[in-house]
């Protein structure tokens, strides 16, 4: 799980409580690259006034090979 503070340290090197709403928009971004239905989450869950989690599993229901490779090319942030 990462924090928005965390997040937005780590893409903008410095923080601001209004950099919160830049982080969610680039979230929102991803979500729409990684989810195959971006409105029913499975794999980048917001948690509600904290951050934001990443789950690995599932990969998805088939096992749909294209989703595995959008996961494997995501950057995970070391530390979070």
């Amino acid at each position: 799980m990462c924090s928005y503070s965390d997040l937005a340290e780590h893409l903008y090197q410095w923080l601001d409580p209004d950099l919160r709403r830049l982080v969610q928009s680039r979230m929102q971004y991803l979500r729409q690259k990684l989810e195959p239905d971006p409105p029913q989450t499975r794999y980048l869950h917001t948690i509600r006034g904290i951050g934001y989690r990443l789950t690995i599993k599932p990969i998805a229901a088939d096992g749909s090979p294209e989703v595995r490779r959008k996961l494997q090319q995501a950057v995970l942030i070391e530390g979070c």
